[in-house]
């Protein structure tokens, strides 16, 4: 096993690729760049999600349930948006935002007197929700609702409980990305839905001549370039990152020769890419590189290093600040160096460059090796010194 798979619950973490299970992504996706196969942007890909009768049956009348939606909020218009919601008599969980920017949560499993729902305001008059990520969760436990936006105090309301069919909620008309969502009958101890399905992450991952073993991802023809394409897309994007590697390293056997390990583009090569890192041979030497592009120019940072073998880690760190970029080396936990330069990332790649992958050997300049990777983390944030350290062993 991988020691990057401690990182698979850090809420810094875009991306870890495993071989599990054939091959399997873990972690929240920018905005807009989701799960395939499943609606991604609501707001620019209409869907609809269908109880069909599974809901009604999975929470019964004295069950607790609880729900989370982990979202991106698209856009600051105030106006009437549903969210998982067809009408607070008809939905177990739902959301509505109103035109005058007031946000409540409503629930079908709790009644009043004089109503058969209750709801609560997560976001008052006149504020709306902000642009941005953005986590509401909700339970109910016996005869109470409970309700809570980001890390905002969780608010309440009680009354009795009720039991109904709950129908179809479409999600069209809201400005967000989810990036995921559940319903769990608390009282079983058992997810009703979820969104991503966990048939939906198995085919997140896009491979070409690629073995997934139980431990590593090779290729399945040496003599063939191998890939794993995710559907993360990092072009427009400006942001600091971490990637970090855990791979075998590939014997040389000429000069020229590049093992390619994971970024938006080959590292090793003569087009722009994004957070790229590699190992290579040039004659006599051997070098870790880091590319990125920084003012539309394509940067690279090399050290010469010694030449590896077995199981190592490499991490490649990008941090920017006000108007210079840093790119950082690490390899097994140790900095290797850094390099700043003037300029700032665009977010630029070359236009075959249209995903974050594993083993990107497209217009390498040199004769690219696959090797073996055991696992591939990518973070949207510069990691420190020791926080590399410790992914390190």
């Amino acid at each position: 096993m991988s020691t990057l798979l401690k990182a698979r619950h850090d809420p810094r973490l875009l991306s870890l690729i495993t071989p599990r299970r054939g091959g399997t992504e873990h972690g929240c996706f920018r905005k807009g760049k989701l799960w395939p196969r499943s609606p991604r942007n609501f707001a620019a890909e209409p869907a609809t999600w269908n109880d069909l009768g599974v809901q009604q049956q999975a929470i019964g009348a004295d069950d607790d349930a609880s729900f989370l939606l982990d979202f991106y909020w698209t856009s600051n218009v105030l106006s009437d948006r549903r969210v998982l919601y067809n009408a607070p008599l008809s939905s177990r969980f739902s959301i509505f935002s109103y035109s005058n920017g007031m946000v409540n949560v409503f629930t079908n499993l709790i009644r009043t007197p004089f109503i058969a729902y209750v709801s609560l305001t997560v976001v008052g008059t006149g504020s709306g929700l902000s642009v941005g990520r953005h986590r509401i969760s909700a339970r109910v436990e016996g005869t109470t609702f409970y309700a809570k936006l980001d890390d905002n105090e969780e608010l309440f309301i009680s009354g009795t409980r009720s039991y109904v069919t709950s129908f179809t909620a479409p999600v069209s008309e809201a400005p967000m990305t989810i990036y995921e969502a559940w319903e769990r009958n608390d009282s079983a101890n058992k997810k009703v839905w979820s969104y991503p399905s966990e048939s939906e992450k198995l085919g997140l991952l896009s491979q070409v001549n690629t073995l997934a073993g139980d431990q590593c991802f090779e290729a399945a023809n040496p003599a063939v370039a191998a890939r794993i394409d995710s559907q993360i897309d990092l072009r427009g994007v400006v942001s600091d990152y971490t990637v970090a590697v855990d791979f075998e390293a590939v014997e040389f056997t000429a000069t020229k020769q590049a093992q390619n390990l994971a970024g938006q583009g080959a590292s090793v090569a003569g087009q722009l890419a994004i957070c790229s890192l590699g190992y290579y041979r040039l004659e006599d030497s051997y070098l870790m590189q880091l590319s990125h592009e920084i003012s539309g120019t394509r940067t690279l940072y090399a050290p010469y290093i010694a030449q590896l073998s077995g199981r190592n880690i490499a991490v490649g760190r990008i941090r920017t600040g006000s108007s210079t970029t840093e790119l950082s080396l690490y390899l097994n936990g140790e900095l290797l160096g850094s390099k700043t330069v003037t300029g700032m990332p665009t977010g630029a790649a070359y236009p075959t460059y249209t995903s974050y992958a594993i083993n990107d050997s497209r217009n390498g300049l040199y004769t690219n090796f696959s090797g073996k990777i055991y696992a591939a983390a990518l973070f949207n944030q510069a990691l420190s010194a020791e926080q590399i350290a410790s992914l390190s062993k």
